[in-house]
């Protein structure tokens, strides 16, 4: 049983019975239908594979508006159809087509894979990847806008923000569990809280082109941010920082010499080289002299 296959028969049964949500499935698949938006339909196949795609001219679709779903004061998923599958679901693919996410449609879903974002969208809407659980999200270029709660309180270890990328919005990565960051020069203004309560974060680069950061972009969280001055702003970093609660010791100034990166008196061969700062808290007095080594061990005087 192919996924061409359980695509036909959508498309044939949709044909017949003008766009109805299928009650039953091909063997081989958990649970199928053509009720995710316009032009667009789902399936899930019994390895757990959610697929979605569209079914309209050349392919097109787009993820329809879904919401949270809460139960006892937590959200626990989302209304978009499968997300009463959610337990089923281990790997996400969207098909190139597709070129609208959907608030929300992702939620809480836990894929083993990265899930890749096709090039025909342009915009990862307000929630998409909502608390994912995924190795990494794959951002093409064609992205230019990441909305409010893209990602927000989302299990992601790498995401890397395209060049075409201009506005992040506000809670965007939000509580994530990044451990790095790199804002292209292509970004202008970055939301409110967009990376804020982000417990591993160590160190966020702020492209050349960033003009505004919201309040509270980065507070809470642990990272170290590098900045560049200009020549015709020479306080350009500070005067970002301003309305951010971030600590001037937290603001690391680079500057670009001879083609190298200098930091202080350091000096490094491109930005990807900058040190990862992250905070450590230390259990035991083994761990601390683990840390510290021989030279500086520690020692406790009982009174």
């Amino acid at each position: 049983m192919t996924q061409n296959f359980i695509k036909t028969t959508i498309a044939f049964i949709t044909f017949l019975f003008s766009n109805v949500t299928l009650a039953q499935c091909p063997t081989g698949f958990i649970a199928c239908g053509d009720d995710c938006g316009t032009d667009c339909s789902w399936s899930i196949a019994t390895d757990g594979t959610l697929s979605v795609w569209g079914n309209g001219e050349q392919n097109n679709g787009q993820i329809g508006t879904f919401d949270t779903i809460v139960e006892d004061g937590k959200t626990i998923g989302t209304t978009a159809p499968w997300g009463i599958y959610i337990n089923d679901i281990n790997n996400v693919e969207i098909e190139e087509g597709i070129t609208n996410l959907g608030r929300y449609a992702f939620g809480y879903i836990q894929s083993q894979n990265p899930i890749e974002i096709p090039s025909t969208v342009a915009s990862v809407s307000s929630g998409a990847f909502y608390r994912v659980r995924t190795p990494e999200v794959i951002i093409p270029e064609s992205v230019d806008t990441i909305n409010y709660q893209a990602f927000a309180w989302s299990f992601i270890e790498n995401a890397t923000i395209p060049q075409n990328v201009t506005s992040i919005g506000k809670d965007a990565f939000r509580g994530s569990t990044l451990t790095d960051i790199i804002i292209p020069n292509s970004v202008t203004t970055i939301g409110g809280r967009a990376f804020s309560v982000c417990p591993d974060l160590q160190s966020i680069i702020i492209g050349d082109g960033v003009t505004t950061i919201a309040e509270n972009a980065f507070s809470g969280t642990p990272a170290y941010v590098y900045c560049q001055n200009t020549a015709d702003n020479p306080s350009r970093c500070t005067d970002l920082m301003t309305n951010t609660d971030l600590s001037k010791s937290k603001l690391k100034i680079y500057s670009i010499v001879d083609g190298k990166i200098k930091v202080g008196s350091k000096t490094y061969d491109s930005l990807s080289d900058l040190p990862q700062y992250k905070l450590r808290r230390i259990y035991t007095i083994d761990e601390a002299n683990a840390a510290a080594g021989p030279v500086n061990r520690v020692s406790i005087r009982y009174r």
